[in-house]
């Protein structure tokens, strides 16, 4: 067994409903720590609060909406300092040349990339923090390796993993700070199931470039727990690729 040192300790999770971040609250929990859950399905929240109701503190946000999302994270930080942080709130959609959506582009910069940078900087400015933190953004191998009509999505991630270097560089003397990144391969979440439907053969040449199969929610969530944890407290700034081998394939 680790002991990842991370029993009471007050942890905010974005994405919490589905997937991935679903999985780490549940983990982080699995550790005794507390967490504030946020996203926007208040339905899929009140299930996930069932898991833990004494440890799991649900609130419903859309990431983007930035002075909602300060006044829930200083309501939860009145109750004690703030030790990590996962940003696991992501939007996809396929974004072709031939048939553009700006709207659409934004609103994927907005919550892959923006939202990141300002959980983050709710945090710092308000000296929330306890002495050590930890926090970790959810970026993408489609940070790494192209793909047809993934421009924008890729582009946010990218973009997450330039942005997470620099924080961790300027942070590194707030408190000890650090900051890292995540970059998971195909992981079967509600997300890439809707994705499959935009490939002829639903998503099956993509699963065979992954040489040790697809992930799963768990894969990421064991992730996030070494970053943010006591065992990783001299790693700050990295993206740590979860993939199954598909970069590199």
């Amino acid at each position: 067994m680790i002991d990842y040192g991370l029993e009471n300790k007050r942890i905010v999770v974005t994405g919490a409903s589905t997937g991935i971040g679903e999985a780490i609250v549940k983990h982080l929990v699995s550790e005794n720590a507390y967490v504030l859950a946020i996203a926007r399905d208040v339905s899929n929240l009140e299930l996930l609060k069932e898991y833990s109701p004494a440890r799991i503190t649900t609130v419903s946000v859309d990431v983007t909406n930035f002075g909602k999302l300060e006044n829930k994270i200083m309501e939860y930080a009145a109750h004690g300092k703030i030790s990590g942080s996962v940003h696991a709130a992501g939007f996809n959609k396929f974004t072709p040349m031939r048939a553009f959506d700006w709207s659409l582009a934004n609103k994927m910069i907005n919550t892959n990339l923006c939202a990141g940078i300002e959980l983050l900087r709710i945090l710092v400015k308000n000296r929330i923090l306890t002495s050590e933190s930890s926090h970790v953004q959810i970026s993408s191998v489609a940070a790494l390796k192209g793909q047809s009509g993934m421009s924008i999505y890729s582009a946010s991630k990218a973009g997450m993993l330039g942005a997470v270097r620099s924080l961790a560089l300027e942070l590194s003397t707030k408190n000890t700070t650090r900051v890292n990144a995540i970059s998971p391969g195909w992981v079967e979440t509600p997300l890439t199931n809707e994705l499959k439907r935009h490939y002829s053969d639903n998503g099956e040449s993509i699963v065979r470039q992954h040489p040790l199969g697809v992930g799963n929610p768990e894969d990421v969530a064991n992730a996030a727990l070494f970053l943010l944890g006591n065992c990783s407290r001299w790693i700050t700034g990295i993206e740590l690729i979860v993939d199954g081998g598909y970069s590199i394939n």
